[in-house]
């Protein structure tokens, strides 16, 4: 499955996934689920070309990157991205208890983890949630069907959202001004912003900065506003009881006309239509 993208319900600002979902290309390769108990399981010098991820239900595995060994236990999930060299093997208790699996994840044909630092394990317990994802998309058969590519998307797209979202992340490039300016946006697309505002801060003109903003991101600025506006507002369409003109002006709108007919465009219904069939369900 290639760039099959997924629009994931709304986050807080500060979820990677949701930021770039009108621009992510995600795809599941294969995966399982094993049983290690011989040395046979180990290997020096290992460089993926797709991003690996594991949840530890017994056992330990060691893992070795850029000269640090980093063992991963149960109830310990473990990324390490595409292309990052390492080695790995079982410790000294000569058994563990996983599930893996294979996958990319870009952003404009970038690799994520090639923009953001993420800490290679996390700690996440005995988890029903997390071991149901996983035995679901293990279990799945390597079917080419837009329906099994859909749900496996979703599915993986729910793992790495849980992952991100479970520990700091930073940007591991923090003089590229246009992610600065995506951060910014992602903490103020609430308030009034204009482009003149973006520019000065990328200390650039509007166009170089537009361009250099569209090359990066897929998309211009104001539509990457009003995108994270929608999608904040439908959120709260569906968790709360607000009134849609409190919804409008929580979310950054100033105009009903304008807010019905955004909300209108991308989700296919009006605020008001919207809630009423989302109830319905």
């Amino acid at each position: 499955m290639k760039h099959q993208n997924y629009h994931n319900p709304y986050m807080s600002g500060k979820s990677v996934i949701n930021t770039f979902a009108q621009s992510l290309e995600i795809s599941y390769h294969y995966g399982g689920k094993h049983i290690l108990d011989s040395s046979w399981w180990h290997e020096t010098d290992v460089i993926c070309p797709l991003t690996k991820m594991f949840y530890i239900l017994e056992g330990e595995i060691l893992i070795k990157i850029d000269n640090k060994e980093i063992i991963a236990t149960a109830g310990e999930m473990m990324i390490i991205p595409a292309g990052v060299k390492h080695d790995y093997c079982l410790t000294e208790l000569n058994h563990a208890h996983k599930f893996w699996i294979h996958f990319d994840l870009k952003i404009n044909h970038a690799n994520l983890f090639d923009h953001y630092d993420f800490p290679y394990k996390i700690s996440i317990g005995n988890n029903p949630l997390i071991f149901s994802l996983f035995n679901q998309l293990t279990a799945m058969k390597a079917d080419e069907t837009t329906w099994q590519n859909l749900t496996k998307a979703s599915i993986l797209c729910r793992l790495v959202d849980f992952y991100i979202k479970q520990c700091p992340i930073k940007l591991k490039n923090k003089n590229d001004f246009i992610w600065m300016i995506v951060e910014y946006i992602n903490n103020n697309y609430m308030e009034k912003i204009n482009l003149s505002e973006l520019a000065q801060r990328a200390h650039l003109s509007i166009n170089q900065f537009l361009r250099r903003f569209k090359t990066v991101m897929g998309t211009t600025p104001i539509q990457y506003i009003n995108f994270l506006r929608l999608d904040h507002a439908k959120h709260l369409i569906e968790q709360t009881d607000k009134p849609i003109s409190l919804i409008m002006e929580e979310t950054g709108f100033y105009d009903s006309a304008h807010f019905s007919k955004s909300f209108k465009a991308y989700f296919n219904y009006s605020p008001s239509r919207y809630r009423e069939l989302y109830k319905k369900i």
